[in-house]
Order: C-alpha cells, then structure tokens, then sequence
C-alpha cells in the first residue's frame, strides 16, 4: 500500500545518500533542513520509505515577486523509479504547500531529470548551469 506523509529531516537523509550522493556522505544536509517553513515528505510502500522530497521556502532567482518554494532533495529509490511515485510525491506536495498560499515551486533540476519535471509541467527558465561533482542543472518552474 503507498502512503505519503510528512517526515523530519533525518528521515530524508538515508536515500538523499543512496540516490543523489551515490552513497558519498557528504553535502546531504540543506541549511534550512530545520527551518520551521521547510517541510519533507516521504512516499512508503508498506512502511518503506522509497521516496523523498525536501520544500524550502525561499524565492526563485529568476521569478521575482512570487510566493515560492524550492524543491531540493527529490528522490525515489532505484527499484521504485519509472512506476509515477515520483507524480504522486508530487502532486501531495502541491497541495499540502498551497495551504500555505504558494504560487510556485522551483528547483535546480540535474540535466538528467529535465525530461521527468517537463512531463509533469514544469518550464525551464534561464541557461545551464554546473554544479560541481554534480553535473550539468537548469532551472525549473510550476505554478500552483
């Protein structure tokens, strides 16, 4: 059975190491992991955690004037990716972050997820960037 819901941020750091650090310890921890406006979220197959995402708020550098957040730290395990756990993590932020009245979530999306955010409706906006030890990114935009 898949479940969502929110988790602290120690919660998100196991697969933040597994998926996005390639199992390097280190630089998994955001600066605003603990922020009182910085929500988590888990996706569970039978109390597993598969998936993560990390919502900070703070205002895109190329959308001014909006009420937003960032998306960092999205993530689904190897062995549940491509089966739209990813959408649903999604689509319950989007709804959990307008509550709050947020108009849009951006991130910086690796060039190897651009394709996955665009299906899901989100815009690149500005030029390619690197991000050293990580690759190429862009910046990406929904609004909700």
């Amino acid at each position: 059975m898949i479940l969502i819901k929110p988790l602290h941020a120690s919660d998100t750091y196991p697969i933040r190491i597994e998926i996005l650090r390639n199992g390097i310890v280190q630089n998994y921890r955001f600066a605003e992991d603990t922020d009182s406006d910085t929500f988590h979220f888990g996706i569970f197959d039978n109390n597993q955690c598969v998936g993560i995402s990390t919502y900070i708020k703070k205002e895109c550098p190329l959308m001014k004037n909006a009420s937003s957040y960032q998306l960092r730290g999205m993530a689904i395990l190897t062995s549940y990716q491509r089966q739209g756990l990813g959408e649903q993590l999604l689509q319950y932020a989007y709804k959990q972050l307008s509550k709050g009245n947020c108009e849009l979530i951006w991130c910086n999306a690796r060039e190897t997820a651009v394709s996955f955010y665009k299906k899901l409706g989100f815009t690149v906006i500005g030029n390619p960037f690197e991000i050293t030890g990580i690759g190429t990114h862009y910046v990406m935009y929904i609004r909700i």
